[in-house]
């Protein structure tokens, strides 16, 4: 949490901020190792450290927070709450993308350590980044995601876990691109 803190109060001269977290996650929470009962952060709490009353520095400026990890733990079915209404109201130019549904696990290829939702992603970035918005950019990957999973289904066919990303936006009122000259 220390290192969130450090980065809000710093001074960000950029057009927008991205954090993109890359690990383990379980009941609306993010960990750093398998160690699901310690090493834990909130993500309500990673979020309200750049939220617009405790970051002034990114105040007018659009906010990208990917969470490319599990949201349960292994055969533990209790979805949590993430983002509270409150947060929603006060909050804007805020895009939130998890890599699957509230409740469920990342779809992850164990041999090779990527999830599938991260590697449809960081590809579709590679290749439209420069002149897609970040919704059409999600779009993409979401349907680049589908083609790579029929390969994971028709290898296990009882595979019913949702892997659909999904993407929030909160006070979004235009498209955010990367390329500043769109």
């Amino acid at each position: 949490m220390s290192i969130l803190n450090e980065y809000a109060t710093s001074e960000h001269p950029g057009d927008s901020f991205i954090m993109m977290f890359t690990g383990h996650g379980f009941d609306g929470k993010i960990t750093s190792n398998d160690n699901y009962e310690h090493d834990v952060l909130p993500i309500q709490h990673a979020l309200d450290v750049f939220s617009e009353k405790n970051c002034s520095a990114l105040q007018s400026k659009p906010k990208v927070f990917l969470f490319n990890c599990c949201r349960e733990k292994p055969n533990h079915q209790t979805p949590a709450k993430i983002v509270d209404g409150t947060w929603k109201n006060k909050n804007k130019r805020t895009f939130i993308t998890y890599s699957c549904a509230r409740g469920y696990l990342a779809y992850c290829n164990g041999n090779a350590k990527y999830t599938y939702f991260g590697r449809a992603l960081s590809h579709t970035m590679a290749q439209f980044a420069s002149y897609k918005s970040l919704d059409e950019i999600i779009k993409k990957t979401t349907a680049r995601l589908e083609i790579d999973l029929q390969v994971v289904r028709e290898m296990d066919p009882t595979d019913d876990n949702q892997h659909n990303p999904e993407f929030q936006t909160f006070g979004v009122q235009k498209d955010l691109f990367f390329n500043p000259g769109l």
